[in-house]
């Protein structure tokens, strides 16, 4: 059986740039990030953390020991041969689409979104996740 939790809107038709809030994902075996793009024109670039509370997490600052974060792979359900590398993330260039991600969580507590380069257009990223009982 699985226990699927609720949808979470971590950018809700973002159109600058910015940092989402931090996602808690630590009882999901399974994630799965929608992306909206609206002509939509930027990167965007997926984050985690294995810290045990939110206290220190800001995905807009840089990684440090103090706020233990890091860009992490995502696999495009369409084209499960290449990943995206967390360093390079999705570029929209002013067309419209959906994306379905997979992420291999490998022990993640914490995910979150940034948003960089943004020129034009809007984005909507939610998550789901979900743990096999």
């Amino acid at each position: 059986m699985r226990t699927v939790s609720p949808q979470d809107v971590i950018l809700d038709e973002a159109s600058a740039n910015g940092a989402s809030k931090p996602v808690f994902v630590k009882d999901s075996r399974h994630i799965v990030i929608e992306v909206v793009m609206t002509g939509f024109t930027g990167t965007l670039k997926f984050l985690g953390a294995q810290k045990d509370t939110a206290d220190g997490i800001d995905f807009s600052a840089s990684a440090s020991l103090a706020n233990p974060i890091a860009y992490i792979e995502t696999i495009d359900t369409q084209n499960t041969t290449t990943p995206i590398t967390g360093n390079t993330g999705i570029t929209g260039s002013g067309t419209t689409s959906v994306l379905f991600l997979e992420v291999n969580k490998n022990m993640l507590t914490w995910i979150g979104a940034i948003i960089s380069g943004y020129s034009a257009g809007t984005v909507t990223v939610k998550v789901s996740h979900a743990n096999d009982n």
